[in-house]
């Protein structure tokens, strides 16, 4: 699964940050359309996720994508005495 980061603001319930931003990714779901207004895709040479204000027309068509809450772990493992 392949995670994509956020560029534009996040429309959080009621104004109020729920979520670190930072944790927050995009996925794509395989649907390859004209986005709906308010959906989320997938566009730009470096691939981030942005949010249609209006519904697109059909000529254009994207990767749809939706939020998701991430956590990233970082794992450090013994390898060798020196």
């Amino acid at each position: 699964m392949t995670f994509f980061n956020v560029a534009e603001m996040i429309p959080w319930p009621n104004g109020k940050r729920i979520y670190d931003p930072h944790n927050i990714k995009a996925v794509m779901i395989g649907e390859f359309r004209s986005p709906k207004q308010n959906e989320w895709y997938i566009s730009g040479a470096i691939p981030e996720a942005y949010r249609a204000y209006t519904d697109y027309n059909e000529e254009s068509k994207y990767q749809i994508a939706k939020l998701v809450r991430t956590k990233t772990i970082t794992e450090t493992i013994y390898v060798e005495d020196l």
